[in-house]
């Protein structure tokens, strides 16, 4: 294992490579200093206390079997990889049956976001209807729903934050259109009353006056799950997602930007990110 007190390391990064060490996996020297740095910046943004994250690239996390460690202050949420999700460089690919390949995650994490939360990913272009970065549901693609979102990569081109606001499942109208080649960060911001959703670090629309977030009012949710699988004609073996992260802040427009920045110069290097 790396004698992390000879690197200075965050504890939080020590802690995390004890974690992995416990499963028998050690990490290369270069993915524990994009790591590490990662943590710093989630710090510095004020963003680590409250936020939980999933580091899907091989390197950065187990890379083999059917766990999926969480990263963050928020708690520990691991994940379990279902129906072919596989581990790769760049992080796992869901090409199974529709809605059914992905990582679940554990419903728990339901009762803190139920009256809004902030979500980033990052995904591969790809031919796929209702990707799920991160979504909570009473079924796979169901409603009511809580703070979740999703892409559409065959219909409905965009980014796609979704929540149940007065027992109606409600979509984001604009959604920024078609996805280039290559890998997207992709958010949503959904707050009581408003939501926005972000592509590499850009707003695309914020909609405000909105009914207000209401999905305990319905339901207990009884699907979790990132890396999710969609349920379009999907080519080239499927989409491919190196991380998922969900927080309780309130993300503004310049924290939205910067950590799409922090994630493209630490652990995000190397995927051509814009």
């Amino acid at each position: 294992m790396v004698n992390s007190k000879s690197y200075g390391l965050q504890t939080e990064t020590r802690q995390y490579l004890r974690r992995l060490y416990s499963y028998g996996r050690e990490l290369n020297l270069s993915d524990v200093a994009d790591i590490d740095n990662f943590i710093k910046g989630l710090k510095q943004l004020g963003l680590w206390s409250n936020t939980v994250c999933w580091l899907l690239r091989s390197q950065q996390n187990l890379g083999t079997g059917t766990i999926a460690l969480s990263l963050g202050g928020l708690g520990n949420y691991n994940g379990t990889l279902v129906n072919t999700v596989t581990w790769g460089s760049n992080g796992v690919q869901s090409g199974g049956v529709s809605l059914t390949s992905r990582i679940n995650i554990s419903t728990d994490i339901r009762r803190v976001i139920n009256y809004g939360a902030s979500i980033f990913g990052v995904v591969s272009n790809n031919n796929d209807d209702n990707y799920a970065i991160f979504q909570v549901a009473d079924s796979n693609d169901g409603n009511p729903t809580y703070p979740s979102l999703v892409v559409n990569q065959a219909s409905g081109l965009g980014v796609v934050p979704v929540v149940t606001r007065n027992s109606v499942r409600y979509f984001q109208a604009t959604r920024g259109g078609a996805y280039l080649a290559g890998f997207s960060s992709v958010a949503g911001v959904l707050r009581t009353n408003s939501q926005a959703n972000f592509r590499n670090g850009t707003v695309i629309s914020n909609e405000i006056n909105l009914g207000v977030i209401n999905p305990d009012s319905q339901i207990t949710a009884n699907a979790a799950f990132i890396a999710g699988r969609g349920n379009g004609a999907i080519t080239g073996g499927g989409n491919t997602s190196p991380i998922s992260l969900v927080s309780t802040v309130i993300f503004t427009n310049e924290q939205i930007s910067n950590l799409h920045l922090l994630y493209k110069t630490t652990i995000g290097k190397g995927l051509g990110l814009p």
